[in-house]
């Protein structure tokens, strides 16, 4: 038949073949009846049809006994996918499938075990036996189908029943930038109950190239005694592979440090398209003995089989390339270290403490050990290094994950060796073994008029080490003083943080805390005394007073003010509606909350949520609705061995609800919230809910020592993270009674700094809802999940109630009574409690609120956030988005039904308001699908409608009769952007080039580039342009904020703008074009110039020293052709051309050949082989520079006041010579300058005494009532700022600059009387460069019969700044020592390295380093843990002074 179906179909071909030729013999053969019989064939036989083009066809999948769900993946069809949550995979399985009867057919389970493979004439039937070791979740069976030389792989999910016992959750997130980033809790698996299943198949943003998975374990250390207590062990056995079926290519998750849930896999690198990642967990029997027992070695030791897995599988699909990590990690460093001790019978498993120091570890053990056998548990940074014991005689037994037991006895160190990923680099540490004190008790204390009182009881007591929290009552008169008598031997102690032997008693401090720390370092123990009043009163302990009451209600205004239908409407945030309402009071009656009936639940949060609703509105949590639902149950079916209920809230949620329900709580879960819980180092949340949740069951120290804990977790703003996070908080310490000003910052109330910095809006339903239920705990002075804790009290009351209103035909209400009188023990007891409660609440209507579990069924007005919701997928951008998408759609926020696609509810766009409601029906809707947006898009309104249903799935014969039941609604704007703007760029308007990166060959007179930025006709438009030159500062040259023309908030901007940059002496400029909604994009210019001097060439030779002449050239990628000198070609012999370092050098040897005078070199290049027609051109002049300088001596001759200057040009111009050039100058010579100098001393002296002389002024002398005082005022690198006081009588100030090139001192600039300063940035033509020392003048003169007269005149020498520093990198050397190295600066006498610790710390030098070579410096004695911010400046010296460059950009780095 399937032969026969495809002659069909090839007849088909060959007919559509001949149209062209003759349409007629197609129409005549091609008849309907045919086509029929065609659709019949190919309908009737379409896994036929299937199996010729896949060389294998799955066609049904059997788990245990029962028959699965199996489907195709939509996305891969080579993968399939079959459910069954009534069977586990152990029960084995069975796959029937067809395949060509010469197919070869090999499949494989997850652990590599062959599969029994039958193929009888192209049925094929893969059977996995049952096994009788547990799988539980989800694996993949791996189906290899070989066909000739071509072999296909296959993969099948297998997802049966999930009940795991070691494993409570697994995450995925993101890792691409180096952050983890869990993706949504849809993507959760969560194996704690058989009808949630193991496998997520999930959508990720092509962006998305890394991630790692997270698995949350219900196994925790304990300190208990050894040999089978070592199920913590087993956490090590955690394996996790990406699209692969070698079983050698699984990779193990690290273990935990901290013995915290949570541990990771190394990172996942996503292939494009879809990737299947397996992960498992195994459970075996672990074994640690101290020494041999029957078949149990020494050490650590597995023994028996694996006797489970916990197996999970992510489908998860990106379009995105695949993007593999270039570098290999050469990270050697440890990540932690942990010491246990190995244990016996008798021996408790004590962790011991571990530290890192300068770079290696030490492990901390008692003097005395019980045992000198500790297990070991390493873990490096990098996941993929490895490591291992250099020492085998003291290992004992086996390895297991990161734990190896070792024997200490005998050595002081422990050499270990960690190898790098790239196998190459290898660090080798010695751990030291330390054997110090533990013990941190404060054994005796001294007080001085106060009495020592036990908490909570507030007895008179003595002084006790076991306790660390009591009360002090202060005097009401008089000073009391408190102080530390003993602690231990060799331990330190601190009071209030301060290294102090006794403290003054301020009843306004609350409290005083003295830590002792012990000689180990590690181990610490706080004490607390609780000051109280001479009355009685505890100002710690204090509930909220009447301001702060008012203070919460008036932060809570907004929340008040709302609607009614919004008081009502609770379905909008499932149960936590409920909870802010009940906290802050409002009256709940006539209002509908989502029913418990149709939710998911996958963890404790959501069944303990659930329970909590109940409970909070009268209702049974035992028996919900018309399925009669025990939530108390399914809660308590999520409980592990060890009392647990899950990780992150789970816990501290299913605490809650146990209270309420008066069931018993382990004390194990007590325990995990007195050591985790209340100091959670994930969440601080967590920490509030904890607090709030154990108040109660819990003794009130522990509970109080949680909450002062919090003080300091609170930042210097007062607060502990966003507004979420400070309503939990507050929370936490509202319920446990604490005083809230305890944690005022600056006399300011928590309640004030909150309302100042935060807002009780928020994402859910407009509002917080943290910040609504701490604030009506503070109305109510205590938690609203405590109010409804299940007490004795309660019960009596119930009881008298009943008791009361019991008739004698009520014989239900009389069995319920009758059941809770025989209660005598009631813990356990809740749904004995709950059941009289429904039957009193029969009688006493105020007993349950009147609530309807689901929204009615008239029409609605549609609600955002309440019947539909927005679905925005945000640009992934750095800037504002203005409200624009990738992305968008309009949903309905209803739940999908399991087994079925459809939700509670439809909306769809519809054309405008008048619409017939009639032809709107599910169906149709359905078919228009939803408001879906994907491409740019900019509508100002769109109008839509909705179908609501909250209490049923719509199904059959409704699908084509229920219609719309909202009304008509527009919602806008739709703003849709996912395409970056471009840019053109060029040297004018007709050279546009768009490519990324950019190179233009420019002319030396090049001063602009010409930018044209467009953003498409359909996308949000431009909102900046920028450029840089530094790749660090950005120039705005355009910003539609500013244009009049733009609302960047709800419209769309200009789609093109035409702009200029300036671009002179740039080697490279970035420009960037970003759009309003985010989106941008950076072209790099790298602008080709002609060559030019780097430095202005030297142009003067000396004949005296025979030395070459050096020209430093900015070649730009050119090559130097040739060089003329006076139009004659020089012999490259007579010089040399250095490419790579820039620099053209004029042999000595040539020079001595051409005599004293004036030359012109002209100087020709090319570029890729085609000259350049712009040349340079330099002009010498060869002189006999020390016969100039003997000349200008000797022209001095006889000395009076008016040949200073040329006494001082003629000092100058010899300074400048060199060592060389100043020996050829005889002494004679040099000292008749040194005796015009003294001279010229000697007479200014004899004139300053005359000043107070009255003398004729004359044409030439004008007495003056001031002295001309100069100095710099302002510096940068290529300027210098002089300033000077006003002269009376003066014209004007003349200011001179010393020209290197003349050897003389040149006017820059004559200046009017007013003036007193004048920014220098050239002598004459030539610029001044960064770091170099100048020489400047001013005179004060007066106009007098057409002359100028000086009054005034004043030298100084200065020098410009250095130009900035640039650090090029921070590195970390080890925990106590890092490298710090910047770029050179020119011409820089040296620089100075400044360092603070921590952001609030302050900078000071580290290090002047002398000369502009060295470049880095190795800081030392620093601290792990610590952040250290650093910064470099350079300096150039002028005299004893320092004229400093600007600092370089901050790096920090933290210690590891």
């Amino acid at each position: 038949m399937y032969l026969f179906t495809m002659l069909i179909w090839e007849e088909v071909y060959y007919w559509e073949a001949r149209v062209l030729k003759d349409q007629k013999i197609v129409k005549k053969r091609f008849g309907l009846p045919y086509l029929l019989i065609l659709l019949f064939v190919t309908l009737a036989f379409p896994m036929m049809a299937h199996a010729e083009s896949d060389s294998l066809v799955i066609e049904k999948v059997t788990i245990g006994d029962q028959e699965a769900t199996l489907q195709q993946h939509t996305k891969d069809g080579s993968v399939f996918i079959a459910r069954n949550s009534d069977r586990t995979i152990n029960n084995g399985y069975k796959i029937v499938a067809k395949a060509n009867t010469d197919t070869v057919i090999r499949a494989i389970d997850f652990k590599g075990e062959e599969l029994e493979v039958v193929n009888e004439n192209g049925n094929v039937t893969i059977t996995k036996q049952e096994n009788s070791c547990p799988v539980t979740g989800a694996a993949v069976c791996h189906i290899y189908v070989t066909s000739g030389e071509q072999t296909k792989e296959y993969k099948l999910v297998i997802s049966g029943q999930s009940i795991w016992d070691r494993i409570t959750e697994t995450y995925i997130a993101d890792v691409t930038t180096g952050e983890v980033n869990y993706l949504n809790d849809d993507t959760v698996i969560r194996g704690n109950e058989s009808t949630v299943e193991s496998y997520k198949d999930i959508t990720v943003n092509s962006s998305v190239k890394q991630v790692v998975l997270s698995r949350f374990s219900g196994r925790r250390k304990s300190t208990t005694y050894s040999l089978d207590n070592m199920q913590w062990l087993a956490k090590s056995g955690n394996y996790v592979r990406i699209n692969s079926s070698e079983i050698s290519d699984f990779k193990q998750f690290e273990s935990s440090a901290d013995y915290q849930d949570i541990f990771f896999s190394s990172e996942l690198t996503l292939d494009k398209g879809l990737n299947i990642i397996e992960v498992y967990s195994t459970d075996r029997k672990i074994a640690a003995s101290d020494k041999s027992v029957d078949s149990i070695p020494e050490g650590l030791s597995a023994y028996g089989d694996i006797t489970a897995y916990d197996c999970a599988v992510y489908l998860v699909y990106t379009e995105g390339e695949k993007q593999e990590k270039t570098t290999t990690s050469n990270d050697t460093s440890l990540k932690y270290l942990e010491a246990t001790q190995l244990g016996s019978e008798s021996v408790l498993m004590t962790q011991y403490g571990t530290k890192q120091e300068d770079g290696n570890w030490k492990i901390i053990v008692p003097e005395t050990m019980p045992l000198n056998k500790i297990i070991l548990g390493i873990v490096p940074n990098s996941s993929d290094a490895s490591y291992e014991i250099n020492n085998m005689e003291i290992i004992k037994g086996e390895t297991f994950g990161m734990y190896t037991a070792v024997d200490i006895s005998t050595v002081q160190k422990i050499p270990v060796k960690v190898t790098a990923q790239d196998n190459t680099t290898v660090q080798n540490y010695e751990f030291e073994i330390v054997r110090a004190d533990g013990s941190c008790e404060l054994s005796d204390i001294k007080l001085e008029n106060c009495t020592l009182k036990s908490y909570p009881s507030s007895e008179e007591c003595s002084f006790s080490a076991d306790e660390n929290m009591y009360l002090l009552q202060l005097p009401a008169e008089g000073n009391a003083s408190l102080g530390v008598k003993q602690i231990s031997d060799n331990a330190s102690y601190t009071i209030n943080g301060n290294n102090a032997q006794n403290t003054e008693l301020n009843i306004s401090d609350y409290l005083t805390k003295i830590t002792v720390t012990a000689q180990d370092g590690l181990n610490t123990k706080n004490y607390y005394f609780i000051y109280q009043e001479a009355n009685g009163n505890i100002p710690l302990i204090q509930k909220p007073d009447d301001e702060k009451v008012n203070k919460a209600k008036s932060m809570l205004g907004d929340w008040y003010a709302r609607s009614d239908s919004d008081r009502k409407n609770m379905m909008k945030n499932a149960y936590w509606a409920v909870f802010e309402s009940a906290a802050t009071n409002v009256d709940m009656n006539g209002g509908y909350v989502f029913n418990p009936e149709k939710d998911s639940y996958s963890q404790a949060t959501t069944w303990s949520r659930a329970i909590l609703q109940m409970v909070i509105l009268g209702y049974n949590p035992y028996d919900v609705g018309e399925s009669h639902l025990n939530l108390v149950e399914g809660l308590l079916k999520l409980k592990n061995d060890d009392g647990l209920f899950g990780g992150f809230a789970n816990n501290e949620w299913a605490l809650m609800a146990l209270k309420v329900c008066g069931e018993e709580i382990p004390n194990g879960l007590l325990e995990y919230e007195k050591t985790n819980g209340f100091h959670n180092s994930y969440s601080v949340d967590i920490r509030g809910w904890a607090l709030a949740a154990a108040k109660g069951v819990m003794p009130d120290d522990d509970v109080l020592e949680g909450v002062l804990d919090l003080k300091d977790a609170q930042g210097s703003n007062g607060l502990w993270g966003n507004n979420y996070t400070n309503g939990c908080v507050v929370s936490g310490i509202v319920g446990a009674g604490v005083n809230l000003d305890y944690f005022a910052v600056e006399g300011k109330s928590i309640l004030d700094i909150m309302d100042e910095k935060t807002s009780i809006t928020g994402s859910e339903d407009g509002f917080c809802k943290d910040m609504i239920i701490a604030l009506g705990d503070v109305i109510n002075g205590s938690n609203i999940w405590q109010r409804y804790t299940l007490t004795d009290e309660k019960w009596d009351k119930l009881i008298a109630v009943a008791e009361n209103v019991l008739t004698d035909d009520n014989t239900t209400l009389n069995n319920a009574l009758n059941k809770a009188k025989e209660c005598t023990y009631r813990t356990g007891k809740g749904n004995i409690y709950y059941a009289l409660y429904d039957e009193v609440a029969k009688i006493k209507s105020d007993y349950k609120v009147d609530i309807a579990f689901d929204a009615p069924d008239d029409m609605v007005v549609p609600q955002l956030g309440i019947h539909y919701v927005e679905y925005a997928t945000e640009n992934n951008v750095n800037n504002p988005s203005h409200g624009w998408h990738r992305t968008f759609a309009l949903q309905v926020p209803g739940k999908t039904v399991s087994g079925n696609q459809n939700k509670f509810g439809l909306i769809c766009q519809v054309p405008d308001k008048e619409i017939d409601y009639s032809t709107y029906t599910y169906s149709y809707m359905k078919q228009l699908g939803v408001p879906k947006f994907k491409q740019d898009t900019y509508l100002e309104k769109i109008y839509a409608v909705l179908l609501v249903e909250n209490n049923a799935v719509i199904q059959g014969d409704d699908v084509n009769t229920r219609i719309a039941n909202s009304e008509v609604f527009s919602y806008g704007p739709i703003k849709v952007d996912r395409t970056s703007p471009s840019l053109a760029i060029g040297t004018d308007t007709n050279n546009l080039q768009t490519e990324e990166i950019i190179n233009l060959k420019c002319a030396n007179d090049l001063e602009k580039l010409v930018v044209k930025a467009t953003d498409g006709k359909k996308g949000s438009g431009i909102y900046n342009v920028l450029y840089s030159t530094d790749g660090e500062k950005w120039t705005t040259i355009y910003d539609a904020v500013n244009d009049d023309q733009i609302d960047v908030d709800n419209a769309q901007g200009k789609f093109e703008k035409d702009l200029e940059i300036p671009v002179k002496n740039c080697e490279k400029v970035q420009v960037k074009v970003i759009d309003i909604a985010g989106l941008e994009t950076v072209t790099t210019v790298n602008l080709v110039w002609n060559p030019i001097f780097a430095e202005e060439p030297v142009n003067t030779v000396d004949v005296n020293t025979e030395q070459d002449l050096a020209w430093t050239l900015r070649l730009n990628g050119a090559e130097l052709t040739g060089l003329k000198n006076n139009n004659e070609v020089v012999d490259p012999d007579n010089y040399i051309m250095d490419s790579e370092n820039g620099t053209l050098t004029l042999k000595a040897s040539y020079l001595n050949t051409l005599g004293l005078g004036n030359y012109t070199f002209t100087l020709s290049f090319t570029r890729d082989n085609e000259p350049i027609e712009e040349t340079l051109t330099v002009a010498i002049t060869i002189e006999d520079q020390v016969k100039k300088v003997i000349d200008q001596i000797n022209a001095i001759g006889t000395v009076d006041l008016s040949k200073k200057d040329e006494v001082n040009n003629a000092r100058i111009a010899y300074d400048a010579l060199t060592e060389t050039q100043r020996k050829l100058i005889s002494e004679d010579i040099l000292k008749k300058l040194t005796d015009a100098e003294a001279l010229i001393s000697k007479l200014e002296e004899e004139n300053n005494s005359q000043q107070s002389t009255t003398q004729k002024q004359d044409s030439t002398t004008i007495k003056t009532s001031n002295n001309l005082i100069v100095n710099v005022s302002k510096i940068s690198t290529n300027s210098v700022t002089l300033k000077w006081n006003k002269i009376s009588d003066a014209t004007g100030y003349k200011i001179y600059g010393y020209q290197a090139k003349t050897k003389k001192f040149v006017l820059i600039k004559n200046v009017n009387a007013n003036s007193t300063s004048f920014k220098v940035k050239s002598i004459k033509n030539a610029k001044l460069l960064s770091g170099k020392i100048y020489y400047f003048k001013v005179y004060a003169y007066k106009k007098n019969k057409g002359n100028d007269v000086v009054l005034q005149k004043q030298s100084i020498k200065t020098a410009t700044a250095p130009d900035k520093v640039k650090i090029q990198k921070v590195s970390s050397v080890t925990s106590s020592k890092i490298m710090i190295t910047w770029n050179k600066v020119k011409r820089s006498a040296g620089y100075e390295l400044w360092m603070k610790t921590g952001k609030t710390g302050k900078y000071k030098i580290v290090k002047t380093i002398k000369g502009a070579s060295k470049l880095s410096y190795k800081v030392t004695g620093l601290k792990k843990g610590k952040t250290y911010y650093f910064k470099v400046r350079a300096y150039k010296s002028v005299d004893d002074k320092k004229v400093y460059g600007k600092t370089s950009k901050v790096k920090q780095v933290k210690l590891k």
